[in-house]
Order: C-alpha cells, then sequence, then structure tokens
C-alpha cells in the first residue's frame, strides 16, 4: 500500500512532497510535531507527575514507601529518574482523582498552546482539506491539529467524514481513556480496517512525523505492515 517511508528532515521535504503530489499519504505523528508548539515530549512529563502526585498525598506516600524515602515533596522524590517515572505513572494511572488531575494539567497547557496557530500543524491542516493527506494518525494528546483545521476552514477535521485518528487519548475527551507513555499503544479496529481498505485501490505514502516508533505494539501493528504494502 505504502510505497515509500519518509521520516520529515530538511533534506528530504522537497522529495516528500514530491511523493505526496503524485501518491496522497497517510501521516502518524508523534509528540515532536508539536514540541515547537510548547507542547512537551514523553520524557518531559515529569512535572505534570509531580503534580499529580502532590495533590494526592495517599499515592505519594505509597510511592515513597515503595521506594524506601522520606516523604518529600515529589520534586524531590521522583526527579527525572526515568524509572521513578515510569512508577509514578503506573501508580497516577491507577488512581481515578490523580489521573484527573494529571489530564486536566496536561488540557490546561493545550489550551494555552492552542491560543497562536501552529505552523506545521496549520501545513497539515491543509494538506488534509486538500485531499492530500486522507488519514491521519496522531498518538497525542494535544488538539493543535484539530484547532489549526478549524481556525483556518471554520469546521471541524472531523466534521464531515473521520480524517483524524487518535487512539491513545484526547484533550476534548478527557474522559476517555488515555494511554500513558508507559504502557503499551492500541490501535483501534476500525482504523486498522479502513487503512488495509486503502490498499485495495492504489500505494500511498506512509509519512511518520515526531514519532520515535518506540511502542512496539504500534510499530508491529500498524507501522510495520503498511510499510511492507
Amino acid at each position: 500500500m505504502f510505497e515509500r517511508i519518509f521520516e520529515v528532515r530538511a533534506s528530504s521535504i522537497n522529495l516528500v512532497a514530491q511523493e505526496i503530489r503524485a501518491s496522497d499519504a497517510v501521516v502518524v505523528m508523534g509528540a515532536g510535531i508539536s514540541f515547537a508548539a510548547g507542547m512537551p515530549l514523553a520524557g518531559q512529563l515529569s512535572p505534570l507527575a509531580w503534580h499529580a502526585l502532590d495533590s494526592n498525598s495517599n499515592l505519594l506516600n505509597q510511592l515513597c514507601v515503595e521506594l524506601g524515602v522520606n516523604v518529600e515533596a515529589a520534586k524531590t522524590v521522583v526527579g527525572d529518574d526515568p524509572t521513578k517515572i515510569k512508577r509514578a505513572l503506573m501508580l497516577i494511572k491507577s488512581d481515578e482523582t490523580a489521573f484527573k488531575s494529571f489530564k486536566r494539567s496536561f488540557c490546561d497547557l493545550d489550551s494555552s498552546r492552542t491560543a497562536t496557530p501552529s505552523k506545521p500543524h496549520t501545513e497539515l491542516a491543509r494538506l488534509v482539506h486538500g485531499g492530500k493527506v486522507i488519514e491521519v494518525v496522531s498518538f497525542n494528546w494535544d488538539t493543535l491539529l484539530e484547532y489549526a483545521f478549524k481556525h483556518r476552514f471554520g469546521f471541524e477535521i472531523n466534521g464531515q467524514t473521520t480524517k483524524l485518528w487518535k487512539p491513545h487519548g484526547d484533550c476534548r475527551n478527557p474522559e476517555q481513556e488515555w494511554v500513558l507513555p508507559h504502557e503499551d499503544g492500541s490501535i483501534p479496529a476500525a482504523l486498522l480496517e479502513r487503512l488495509s481498505s486503502l490498499a485495495t485501490v492504489r500505494p500511498r505514502v506512509l509519512l511518520i512525523i515526531g514519532y520515535a516508533e518506540k511502542d512496539t505494539l504500534v510499530a508491529e501493528n500498524l507501522i510495520a505492515p503498511l510499510a511492507n504494502r
């Protein structure tokens, strides 16, 4: 299905543009596309984890007991240690109140960043509106693409038909399930069916933007099969 795979670098942008003009594209995007707009990468979520723990003394106490340390502020206890952050996120996900606090903090950050349209998201919105990008799979929680699309075209990106898929969670639906960085990803059956159906028509470009492909489930079940086709 997908005749080329491109990771966008300065030297390849023109080539990518030519391929998309000829074949159209399916885009898979991760946190890297939102970084310039002020959104954190997966490894920069520690302050939000600290805040969620500091807002829930029982959870913070539990973590301190597990780590065998005195109870102090979460920043001191967890810091930026990847192992401790992973455990902190696991505890936060297991506690409804703490998880709501975490999501609320991220959604507040997202709201402040959408006040100014992001240029990469605006350009991607143009490609979607123009039919050159036919599907977008976003593993981000932020709403920068949705905001950019509506700001430019006056209606929702999924207003007429589903063009944007967000299998890991969405700031517009904080009550729904979110996948945190320490967890395996998930791919809805409807999404896999949609992308597989495109293979019966003609080849298209698979364009990966700002996504590290470290999620084994996503890499094996979405990216690899599509790349081979």
